[in-house]
């Protein structure tokens, strides 16, 4: 397993090198202006140049996207588990939630942003609402796959509603529930972005807003890559909290891989 995690890390490194041999080539061949495409040394460079500067912006976006995620994930687990267990609860609130879902997010933020004004509260929100749909959905797909004859087992055995779904559906549903939660672990990374485009005074979108307003395009490329670099991070974070989650899964999974 180890070799295969080293060679993956490998590949993904070899991609990378590839990506920006790519980047400088196509500079070369049709000789971009910088202001246009910057060479990824000045990318770098420019990065350096705002040093310790970063820190506050880094810490609006990452800070907006952890807490918005957290809320979300509460929330749509708590909503998952009422739409599950109550056909009246999935009738009234399973219509809206996916209209919510149809309108773009890029036109709820200037909404939300009227409504609480320009700070934490308004970014949390817009990224609630872009990963709020997908951990709801993955999460009713996962409490409802349980095998019926589980269930009647289960309430044979005399087990209330509480007891089923703690020791049948919830962990049955995990699975899902881990895929919902690492789609919407690059979604929250975007809705944070979103809400810092409409209206921020810090973040990293913020950053990529302005510098193009002055065609500091080596900037925008230096704030985007650290964009990148959490939203790979974060994904990563949420993979471990599964493996510690579900280590019987992994376990699993990996051995159908070696497998085939």
């Amino acid at each position: 397993m180890k070799s295969a995690r080293a060679q993956n890390t490998l590949l993904a490194s070899l991609g990378f090198l590839m990506i920006l041999l790519v980047w400088q080539s196509l500079l070369w061949v049709f000789d971009l202006p910088p202001f246009l495409v910057p060479p990824p040394i000045k990318v770098v460079t420019r990065a350096l140049e705002l040093g310790t500067n970063w820190w506050p912006h880094i810490w609006a976006t990452v800070y907006s996207t952890i807490l918005g995620f957290i809320i979300a994930t509460l929330g749509g687990l708590s909503l998952a588990i009422l739409i599950v267990h109550s056909r009246i609860a999935s009738g009234i609130i399973t219509p809206p939630l996916l209209l919510l879902q149809i309108v773009p997010k890029m036109a709820l933020a200037p909404i939300v942003l009227v409504w609480v004004g320009l700070g934490l509260a308004s970014r949390t929100i817009v990224v609630v609402l872009v990963t709020f749909f997908p951990i709801v959905i993955s999460t009713i797909t996962g409490l409802q796959s349980v095998e019926p004859e589980a269930i009647d087992l289960a309430r044979s055995l005399h087990m209330n509603r509480y007891s089923i779904l703690r020791k049948i559906r919830f962990p049955n549903a995990m699975p899902h529930i881990f895929s919902g939660l690492r789609v919407a672990s690059t979604l929250a990374v975007i809705g944070a972005i979103i809400s810092e485009f409409v209206a921020a005074q810090s973040g990293l979108g913020y950053i990529i807003l302005s510098s193009g307003f002055v065609l500091d395009t080596a900037l925008q490329f230096g704030a985007l890559a650290l964009v990148t670099l959490f939203g790979v991070v974060f994904y990563g974070l949420v993979v471990l909290a599964e493996r510690i989650a579900m280590p019987w899964y992994i376990a699993e999974v990996q051995h159908i891989e070696v497998m085939t």
